[in-house]
């Protein structure tokens, strides 16, 4: 699952935030591979993308959530998306 993390402020400055999966229904290990580490945004920079492996476990689910959080900004500051729930959907259901 591919992921972008958009910068609020005006770019002008370098900036870094640490970010970090955390379980809900779905389970790192089961349903998502855990993934954690910064974000280092150059000057001007505004978008950064990266993927968290889906894992697929052959199981019929219903659709499960896990979090990413975004802690410990340098340079900037958080605003009000400090986390964002993430909805793994099932693709066996689907056949």
């Amino acid at each position: 699952m591919q992921i972008g993390i958009v910068r609020g402020d005006d770019g002008d400055f370098p900036v870094s935030v640490d970010y970090t999966t955390a379980d809900g229904p779905a389970k790192a290990g089961e349903d998502y591979t855990a993934t954690e580490g910064k974000f280092e945004f150059a000057a001007g920079e505004q978008v950064k993308l990266f993927m968290i492996p889906i894992l697929k476990d052959g199981l019929r689910e219903t659709n499960e959530t896990f979090r990413l959080n975004l802690a410990n900004p340098t340079g900037t500051i958080l605003g009000n998306s400090k986390s964002a729930t993430i909805t793994v959907v099932d693709a066996e259901l689907k056949r």
